[in-house]
């Protein structure tokens, strides 16, 4: 039987969180999303831009888990599997358009062989898989925006009520207990690098040619004449002048609360331990979103607030909570819900053989 699944997930950045959307100068701007709001005392509704991480972003996350825990499932060797089954695991398929069409019947099998094309979604040819599972963005818990509803205080189902249904009766998963929003201003800060010039250190002074420092030296003063004289610099000019230019991040601030909903739509239960392992991967490995993460950026820790099951016919609601199966950390071995993630090895081991072939995996 299938079933709709509602995921939330609470996160809180432990470094500071960079989601790019271009460079304005030497600064890498924070992707923001605008928002209508009403103001509360006059009544008027204004448009505000909030810092947010895409939801695309943290579905990527989630597939690239998805594909290491079943990788490690069935024991598929490093270097082993081809380019295109690899694009199509992990981007859902080639980038270049067109293709031979695959049919619905080729195209249910290879979602039944590998659990992790219908949760994500894939592009088979010319022919495209619809995703499974929708991720929101992830938006702050914020004052503006739970104010405004767009960030809820209690995430329910998707799903019309029944008659004998009331909203008041109907289960949901409270974001962050009794954590009061954050006020907006406290989001977002900047973080300041600087390029190392080479002339700066003793290494770099003591072994470069007295040419190039000469050259160097020339170029510094040839920006400083332009400044001085009220001339544009160019960008190239600036760079070869001076390694020690300084760079930024907009980011969203280490301790600010975040928000998730994770939907999972019409899926077996197979498909669910999916999605659930990939997320408990994901966590494990740092909870990691964002950009900029060599320079140490983007690390979360992450709580997952619920998970609900209920069934996809309108009017019947069934909030089955599933936490012990969406877990933070892989279920010790006498835990109830090992039982369950025991099923997913054994379905993908049923079926090694199969799935390692259309891999073209070379053992």
């Amino acid at each position: 039987m299938r079933h709709d699944y509602t995921i939330v997930l609470e996160l809180t950045p432990t470094a500071p969180l960079t989601h790019g959307a271009g460079n304005l100068g030497n600064e890498q701007q924070l992707m923001r999303r605008e928002f209508a709001v009403q103001d509360p005392e006059t009544g008027e509704w204004e448009t505000r831009a909030l810092p947010a991480v895409s939801g695309a972003a943290l579905k990527a996350q989630l597939r690239e888990a998805a594909v290491l825990d079943a990788f490690g499932s069935l024991g598929v060797p490093e270097g082993s599997v081809s380019l295109d089954a690899l694009r199509l695991l992990l981007k859902g398929g080639k980038t270049a358009s067109g293709g031979a069409s695959v049919g619905l019947e080729e195209m249910r099998r290879m979602g039944e062989l590998f659990p992790l094309l219908a949760v994500f979604g894939s592009m088979d040819g010319g022919t495209a898989r619809p995703a499974r599972v929708a991720v929101s963005d992830v938006l702050p818990y914020c004052e503006t925006l739970v104010e405004a509803g767009i960030v809820p205080r209690i995430v329910r189902p998707l799903r019309s009520l029944g008659e004998d249904d009331t909203e008041e009766g109907t289960a949901g998963i409270v974001v962050h207990g009794d954590t009061a929003p954050i006020p907006d201003h406290l989001i977002e800060t900047i973080v300041q690098y600087y390029a190392h010039d080479l002339r700066g250190g003793k290494t770099g002074q003591r072994y470069l040619q007295g040419a190039a420092t000469k050259r160097l030296e020339d170029q510094r003063e040839a920006v400083s004449a332009k400044r001085r004289a009220g001339k544009s610099v160019r960008k190239e000019e600036r760079r070869e002048a001076s390694e020690s230019m300084p760079h930024a991040h907009q980011a969203i601030r280490s301790g600010v609360p975040l928000v998730a909903v994770v939907r999972l739509h019409g899926a077996t239960e197979i498909e669910l331990l999916c999605l659930a392992r990939a997320i408990t991967r994901w966590i494990a490995a740092g909870g990691r979103l964002g950009g900029a993460a060599t320079k140490g950026h983007g690390a979360c820790s992450v709580r997952v607030a619920g998970a609900l099951r209920h069934r996809p016919e309108p009017g019947q609601l069934s909030t089955l909570p599933v936490d012990g199966i969406v877990t933070v950390a892989r279920p010790e071995p006498d835990d109830p819900a090992a039982a369950k993630w025991a099923e997913y090895d054994a379905y993908l081991s049923e079926r090694r053989a199969e799935i390692l072939a259309e891999l073209g995996v070379q053992q």
